[in-house]
């Protein structure tokens, strides 16, 4: 094809590990392929390995993020309110028969630990929308039926991933990406 170079390719076999969470399968070339610097010697097995996510664990991870979220908001009411005491307009004081403010008895290391409260919660919520893989960016943007996993627990594919070189003892030697098939026909899709 305008300059291409065909090299055939066998598939090989693939698995699905429940535990880390992961789908690998090989591929073999029958013959060397070389291009530039790199070269892959001939009757070299590739490992590629992506994750897999079902819906059931996206929706773990959402949970945990929300959950981590509402904390963070509960500890922020706490300063929030101080803050609003002591934000409040004046306050006519009839004994004294003079406009005051409110007063807010709250110790100096107490105010302190609220502030740290609120930003260890919101280093959770952080952490927590960190591990949550986001559809149509680390994963598929739809889910599928997959083996291994129950019919209506629907899996992600992850869109990006590991090669090691089976032949050479699980050695790194790259990464693979994959984009949406989008624009395309809707038979090519289903």
């Amino acid at each position: 094809v305008n300059g291409g170079v065909t090299k055939p390719v066998e598939g090989g076999t693939w698995k699905v590990d429940k535990k880390k969470q992961t789908l690998e399968f090989t591929i073999q070339f029958p013959e060397e392929l070389k291009k530039k610097d790199v070269k892959i010697p001939a009757g070299s097995d590739l490992v590629l390995e992506g994750r897999l996510v079902s819906s059931e664990e996206l929706k773990q991870f959402q949970e945990a993020f929300q959950e981590a979220r509402k904390e963070e908001w509960k500890a922020q009411e706490k300063i929030d309110e101080i803050q609003a005491i002591r934000d409040a307009p004046k306050q006519w004081n009839e004994e004294k028969q003079r406009w005051e403010h409110r007063s807010v008895d709250e110790p100096l290391s107490s105010l302190f630990t609220k502030h740290v409260d609120a930003f260890v919660k919101g280093q959770k919520r952080r952490q927590k929308f960190a591990e949550k893989p986001r559809s149509g960016v680390e994963l598929s943007k739809r889910p599928g039926r997959f083996p291994g996993f129950e019919k209506d627990n629907l899996v992600y594919f992850g869109t990006r991933g590991v090669i090691r070189n089976k032949s050479k003892g699980n050695m790194i030697v790259g990464t693979w990406t994959a984009e949406p098939i989008d624009g395309q026909p809707a038979s090519y899709l289903s």
